[in-house]
C-alpha cells in the first residue's frame, strides 16, 4: 500500500470514527460498514403528506369517513406546492 493511500485510509477512518484502524478485524470492519453505510431512502413530499394523513387517522385525530381537506387547505397547511398534495 502506498503512503498516499495509507494517508487517505487514515483520513477516511478519522472521518467515520474508527473505520480503517489497524486493530479492527475485517469482519468487524464489514459489520461497521453495514451500519454506517446502510442504504438511505428518500421520500417524496406527497409520500410524507400521505403518511401524516394516515397517521392522523390511525391515531384517532381524524375519524375514518371524515372528508379530506381541500387541496388548497392541505398545501397551505403543509407549506408545499399544490402538486404535492394531489
Amino acid at each position: 500500500m502506498s503512503e498516499q493511500q495509507r494517508m487517505k485510509d487514515a483520513a477516511a477512518g478519522e472521518a467515520l470514527g474508527t473505520i480503517g484502524a489497524n486493530w479492527m478485524s475485517d469482519r468487524e470492519t464489514d459489520t461497521l460498514n453495514e451500519v454506517v453505510f446502510r442504504p438511505v431512502s428518500r421520500q417524496t413530499l406527497s409520500s410524507q403528506i400521505r403518511d401524516r394523513l394516515l397517521e392522523q387517522i390511525t391515531s384517532g385525530a381524524r375519524n375514518p369517513g371524515t372528508r379530506v381537506l381541500s387541496e388548497r387547505v392541505l398545501f397551505e397547511k403543509f407549506g408545499v406546492a399544490r402538486p404535492s398534495v394531489r
